[in-house]
């Protein structure tokens, strides 16, 4: 169009004004903001009180809506634009060792914490976690709560959980390393086998949550358990077994409309693989 923005104008005073409107780099600066944007901007200090030893101590957790979510695995794992969140979601008493998911921080009994006090507490040596959380510092505190919830006797759900949630840790580091580097290779490997021992564990608390439980752990319900027993038989191997579950999910009028629409997906995904195309 030949006409300039601003013609008409110059009746009212405003003669040789710049016509163009928007600054032509505006586009790329925004995107220079979003990508300067770091994880250490993204997380915050909050207090807690421990429930074995009483301490009030500080620890970093993810603020609320800080980044924008870009999808969601088959397996559920979230993925974000800049990190994961949920390497933040353990809880550490430093004092104690004390470690439990964030849902899970204030829900002990007086056994619990006796047996807290007793396997835990006196062998805990003080960490350095620092602020933010590589993959592998994520992993020992997920792996330092799994032992809790193990010493304190948890629900099967609650282990599961935790269980699942390393299995996406290693799942996001093998992502993140450059296998063409034969540096990384090895590292890559040993990522592979935890995946797969973290799918197996966390198979076998679902299952058991799922038939003996009658409040599964950290807010989960029975048909997303019932989903992740399916992608995990799928992911295992199993895939007769995991078409079984899958086929009570898309049937029952109880699911919401995400979690059936994952289990259609999976589904066939399963069928595909099942029946590979021809040339």
């Amino acid at each position: 169009m030949s006409q300039k923005a601003f013609e008409g104008l110059e009746k009212v005073g405003f003669d040789h004004v710049n016509n163009q409107i928007y600054e032509k780099a505006s586009i790329k600066q925004k995107e220079n903001i979003i990508k300067e944007i770091s994880e250490k901007d993204l997380i915050y200090e909050k207090t807690y009180e421990c429930p074995v030893c009483d301490t009030k101590f500080k620890t970093n957790i993810p603020k609320v809506g800080g980044q924008r979510l870009i999808r969601v695995e088959r397996d559920l794992r979230p993925v974000y634009q800049v990190f994961e969140p949920y390497k933040y979601d353990v809880i550490v008493c430093n004092k104690c060792g004390y470690a439990t998911l964030q849902k899970e921080h204030k829900k002990l009994s007086d056994t619990q914490i006796e047996l807290i006090q007793k396997n835990i507490s006196n062998k805990y040596k003080k960490v350095n976690y620092g602020d933010v959380y590589d993959y592998d510092t994520a992993i020992t505190r997920y792996k330092l709560a799994l032992l809790n919830a193990v010493v304190k006797r948890a629900r099967s759900s609650e282990k599961a959980y935790i269980c699942i949630k390393i299995k996406w840790l290693y799942t996001s580091k093998k992502e993140s390393l450059d296998i063409k580097n034969k540096t990384f290779k090895k590292e890559y490997e040993e990522c592979l086998d935890n995946e797969k021992r973290f799918a197996q564990h966390a198979l076998q608390g679902f299952e058991e949550g799922y038939f003996n439980e009658n409040t599964l752990t950290s807010g989960l319900d029975l048909n997303t358990a019932a989903y992740f027993i399916a992608e995990l038989k799928s992911y295992l191997g199993f895939n007769k077994e995991a078409n079984k579950w899958l086929s009570d999910l898309i049937m029952s009028r109880n699911v919401n409309k995400n979690l059936k629409q994952k289990a259609l997906d999976l589904k066939n995904e399963i069928k595909l693989s099942n029946n590979p195309k021809t040339n």
